[in-house]
């Protein structure tokens, strides 16, 4: 098991994508409001909330991604080449020893 210290680090990192995807929210209605009630279109808080949005996204998504490919949960069409024949092989023999290029995945 983990320390416990670890897993809140971990925690803190996850939620600052997520704040930040909060605040890009935020910009993005306060810009389409502001635009539908007469004022100018900001342009540039626009974009910036935009990125804050999508840069979150991807962010969380990938950990998301990385955590279920390391354990095994996702679809083989999202695997290299490399990977699927080691998942295939890892099905055939219960005693497969994994090899070590595929360690850090």
């Amino acid at each position: 098991m983990k320390p416990i210290y670890q897993r809140i680090v971990a925690i803190v990192i996850l939620c600052l994508p997520g704040v930040a995807g909060i605040y890009g929210w935020t910009e993005i209605r306060e810009v389409i409001f502001y635009s539908a009630a007469g004022e100018g279109f900001g342009w540039l808080r626009f974009l910036w909330g935009l990125l804050l949005l999508v840069g979150s996204l991807y962010i969380i998504g990938g950990f998301i991604f990385y955590r279920d490919k390391k354990n095994n949960r996702i679809s083989p069409k999202f695997l290299t080449p490399e990977e699927r024949a080691e998942r295939e092989r890892q099905k055939q023999d219960p005693n497969y020893k994994k090899p070590e290029f595929l360690d850090k995945v």
